[in-house]
């Protein structure tokens, strides 16, 4: 009887038909989970960035569980000598960094102005100067055109209206706005073309830089920090839980 002839594939399992088709499911299974935790960590980092994405989704924002950790010294951000409404010897210290010409900042100064308005008999709101975007270069004069203001008594009057005049900060300007503050335009004029407060400014960088500050606007609520604009709502809601805390 002739002998029975064996047919047994000896290729490797990745040559065979259904080797190859399972290598075919591992690669596209692969570049998807690639895609997707690159999708993932990208907007996790996104987050963790700025604040304000957990703030905005958070109904107990800013409540003392959610930032026991992650606080920045005051030390570090607040300045006796920073533009401020409220009793420095407040239990809760709201301080924003911020620039002039920034239209996020801009957008964000009624919200601030009026929480300070508002809330100031217990909390105090500190200013502190943070011009260093390349895409906003009349930041600087700008903020020495306030500091000049504050000289003369006149800080928040001049921080209204640069701020509502941000898109048009050259040097008549500022001079017209001035006027429209009720200055005395030689002692101001005096003051913002020697640079008199640039030392001043300096610092308040320094330390915007020190504490971490990734632009404007910039909060530090009762030592958090929270990158970017805040919604009113949101920020009046963290400020009442933090004084029903301190009571």
């Amino acid at each position: 009887m002739p002998e029975e002839l064996n047919f047994q594939d000896m290729r490797p399992w990745y040559k065979k038909p259904w080797g190859m088709l399972v290598g075919l499911f591992g690669v596209l299974f692969a570049g998807f989970l690639t895609v997707f935790l690159y999708n993932f960590f990208t907007i996790y980092g996104a987050m963790k960035a700025s604040d304000l994405g957990a703030i905005k989704t958070c109904d107990t924002c800013l409540s003392k569980t959610a930032t026991e950790s992650g606080r920045t010294d005051l030390a570090k951000i607040y300045a006796v000598a920073a533009p401020a409404m409220g009793s420095a010897g407040a239990k809760i210290q709201v301080v924003q960094f911020a620039d002039f010409a920034c239209p996020n900042s801009a957008e964000e100064a009624p919200i601030f102005r009026e929480m300070a308005l508002k809330y100031s008999d217990r909390v105090r709101f500190s200013f502190r100067f943070f011009p260093v975007n390349e895409a906003y270069p009349e930041g600087p004069q700008a903020a020495l055109a306030a500091l000049c203001a504050e000289e003369q008594g006149q800080f928040w009057k001049m921080h209204d209206i640069l701020f509502a005049h941000y898109d048009a900060l050259d040097k008549d300007s500022l001079y017209a706005y001035a006027n429209d503050a009720g200055l005395d335009l030689t002692a101001f004029g005096s003051c913002l073309e020697t640079s008199k407060y640039k030392v001043r400014l300096q610092k308040d960088v320094a330390d915007g830089v020190a504490a971490g500050v990734p632009g404007t606007p910039t909060f530090f609520i009762d030592g958090v920090k929270i990158p970017g604009s805040i919604p009113k709502e949101t920020l009046e809601k963290a400020i009442v839980g933090l004084i029903a805390e301190r009571r």
